[in-house]
């Protein structure tokens, strides 16, 4: 079988989930008899994999050739620098383009053919739909998430133009959750009959590697790690933390991840009087996100809306106690973690309190998270996924 697979990023790029599940699913459909093509955008650093080809094309500009051929036969990508446009819808219309254009000659000088095309969120659902309609294949999509829950439920009516296309063009859905597919039935019309749910995973080998015994720790660690937008609420969790510090001092809260509310937390953590007790970290390489997860005492992820929250598994992964949102996706595939409602700051400043003091507490949710979270690879995501590809090409 033979998939053309339509992405935003991939390893060394990573943005939110996506790049993750791009990596693993890959990995773990190859050896399955699933030859792949992954496209993504063209960052200014060649991308490669030893079990999928990939094919790097520009977001912007009409650059080309893109494709030439090598002595070997082999092929490379052909274009120089580009950039990203401002209006994030108008840069999907000008990747699809460049996507279609970029696929079309890539079969042409190579002669190989595909079975079907699987894209992944909605940047690059415009590709996935023209080419569906230009080679007359089966269209797979998979949602990892929605304009309403990237936005707080202020939706850009463009952005929900373009998934509810997406809904009504492809063959095949892929929802990371329960929760999140009824999201897609009530929020964008879709049929539920349409709809396979195949969660996220994870690979704890990398989080198993890492040891903390030179690092030395003077307080206690509660941990907040995503993008710093709307959708995670980061601003609960610094509420929370101004009630944890006035009962135990002591705590430390790191703030790791990048995004258009930084200033205004920093700024929110200063009002509160507890500007000495949080650490913004910003960006943390893929590298040392598992030290990090070791690191903390307790993960928190209280996020407004969260189709499946993948960080909470990493955490879970690394030995750490985790409190997350009753919104989260997550929340359907595990049970040994503490749930609060996101709103409820009181409830989730208690419950951090609770794991920090109580040290049985904290070694039980560790311990059985561990356990239960190492059920759920991404072999099993890769063979439902493969089970997706069937039943569309049947």
């Amino acid at each position: 079988m033979r998939v053309l697979m339509i992405g935003w990023e991939f390893p060394p790029f990573f943005s939110g989930g996506l790049g993750v599940h791009a990596y693993y699913l890959t990995k773990h459909l190859a050896p399955k008899g699933v030859e792949l093509l992954y496209v993504m955008p063209y960052k200014g650093v060649k991308v490669s994999a030893p079990w999928l080809e990939i094919l790097q094309v520009p977001v912007e500009g009409d650059i080309g050739p893109y494709l030439q051929v090598l002595g070997d036969g082999s092929f490379k990508t052909a274009f120089g620098e580009d950039k990203y446009p401002a209006d994030p819808v108008e840069g999907a219309k000008k990747y699809a383009k460049n996507v279609v254009r970029a696929v079309l000659e890539y079969i042409k000088i190579t002669g190989k053919k595909f079975d079907l095309i699987h894209a992944h969120d909605w940047i690059t659902f415009l590709a996935g739909i023209q080419l569906k309609e230009v080679l007359g294949i089966p269209l797979v999509v998979t949602f990892h998430s929605t304009e309403y829950s990237r936005t707080a439920d202020r939706p850009y009516d463009k952005i929900l133009e373009i998934e509810k296309a997406a809904i009504n063009a492809a063959d095949r859905i892929i929802a990371v959750s329960n929760k999140f597919k009824q999201e897609l039935v009530e929020r964008l019309g879709a049929d539920p009959e349409k709809i396979d749910v195949v969660f996220n995973a994870i690979d704890t080998e990398p989080f198993e590697r890492v040891k903390l015994s030179d690092i030395k720790k003077n307080h206690p660690i509660v941990l907040f790690f995503g993008r710093l937008t709307f959708q995670k609420g980061p601003e609960f969790f610094l509420q929370a933390a101004k009630l944890v510090s006035e009962v135990m001092p002591e705590v430390r809260f790191i703030v790791a991840g990048k995004g258009f509310l930084l200033p205004s937390l920093i700024q929110q953590a200063a009002q509160m009087g507890i500007a000495d007790k949080v650490i913004f970290l910003g960006y943390v390489p893929e590298e040392k996100k598992a030290l990090l997860y070791r690191y903390a005492d307790v993960y928190v992820m209280p996020s407004v809306y969260e189709p499946f929250g993948i960080t909470a598994l990493e955490a879970m992964a690394a030995g750490t106690p985790v409190i997350v949102s009753k919104n989260a996706g997550v929340t359907d595939l595990v049970k040994h973690v503490l749930t609060v409602d996101f709103w409820d700051t009181h409830e989730l400043a208690n419950k951090i309190i609770s794991v920090l003091r109580h040290r049985p507490l904290r070694k039980v949710l560790a311990k059985n998270g561990y356990m239960e979270i190492k059920r759920y690879t991404w072999d099993s995501a890769a063979e439902l996924t493969l089970r997706t590809y069937k039943r569309v090409l049947k």
